[in-house]
């Protein structure tokens, strides 16, 4: 039919934000909302940890047994990435399942397996647990429940 529709002038400057969200309100922030520990605390619980973070690439890792260890300090703990013998990416707390003590103290490398310090319990590249010492010691332990996370 040839008519267009009136063009509106873009909206610039402060009516850009108050326009689209009203209910934000135009008064000042309170400045504890961006320095109080505890607000950190639940943006820490509330956002960080719920969500996936980029902790490296997969060219990293390009073989068998390859790994890296990322250390997260928004979230307050360490991450082992390793290349299984499948082929397969995997990612686990670098935490022993028994006591909570990091398995791998090296920052990347090449390892057949991971052993805690501790007390020298294995985990395999799959975060299964292959080894523990005395381990007829242990009451009615089962190695399938005790893998990496």
């Amino acid at each position: 039919n040839g008519s267009t529709a009136p063009q509106s002038a873009p909206v610039t400057g402060r009516d850009k934000w108050t326009g689209r969200y009203p209910h934000l309100g135009t008064g000042p922030l309170a400045a504890d909302v961006f320095t109080s520990p505890e607000q950190f605390e639940l943006e820490r619980e509330r956002i960080f940890k719920k969500v996936w973070l980029n902790v490296g690439r997969v060219e990293q890792i390009p073989n068998a047994g390859d790994f890296f260890v990322k250390d997260i300090e928004i979230c307050q703990t360490s991450i082992l990435v390793v290349r299984g013998a499948d082929g397969q990416v995997r990612a686990f707390h670098n935490m022993c399942s028994h006591r909570g003590n990091k398995v791998c103290w090296d920052k990347a490398g090449n390892k057949p397996n991971f052993t805690c310090k501790f007390h020298g319990w294995v985990y395999g590249h799959e975060g299964d647990l292959k080894y523990v010492p005395d381990e007829e010691h242990f009451f009615d332990f089962k190695r399938d429940d005790h893998g990496m996370a």
